[in-house]
């Protein structure tokens, strides 16, 4: 269907290699999504932060990591500004391939680039850090400091803007 649209003279649009791409991730055609990618740049098409993500995220759970670390430094270098997803998506498959010190690291980055870890986040790397046996390190990451940062910076805001609410 997609080369017969290209066929036509009808050029898909960045929705259309996101749906793509997604696709080919999900049914383990890491090939066929890596061609696309590049064709979509060919065709003059600019990755956003969601094909960015979908690559990372198929490029992770496909354990390529070391692909998945080139295009997120591409990523990076081109200044685009990760978000938390992005940013929890390289940590997950970091984690995964258990390079926990880089995991870390990212997290370290994430932080100082002021996007600020979620929940999400820190299970992340604690329960990685606890499946290496590694109680301490875990312990020191999920620290009380730790979760009241996190609930000020967003798990909490929704329930506590509302409760707020009631008092008017």
């Amino acid at each position: 269907m997609f080369h017969e649209m290209m066929c036509s003279g009808q050029n898909p649009n960045i929705l259309t290699y996101s749906i793509l791409l997604d696709g080919f991730f999900k049914n383990q055609k890491i090939g066929k999504a890596v061609e696309v990618f590049r064709s979509m740049q060919d065709q003059g098409i600019v990755p956003d932060i969601v094909i960015y993500l979908i690559v990372v995220n198929g490029l992770c759970k496909a354990g390529k990591i070391e692909d998945a670390r080139k295009l997120f430094s591409t990523f990076l270098a081109k200044g685009l500004k990760p978000n938390v997803k992005i940013y929890n998506t390289m940590i997950s498959g970091l984690c995964k391939e258990a390079l926990l010190d880089e995991a870390e690291e990212l997290l370290l980055q994430m932080e100082g680039d002021g996007c600020p870890p979620n929940d999400v986040t820190y299970n992340i790397v604690v329960r990685a850090f606890l499946k290496r046996g590694d109680i301490d390190k875990a312990l020191v990451l999920w620290s009380p400091q730790r979760q009241l940062y996190i609930i000020s910076r967003g798990s909490w805001k929704w329930p506590e803007t509302n409760a707020t609410k009631l008092w008017k």
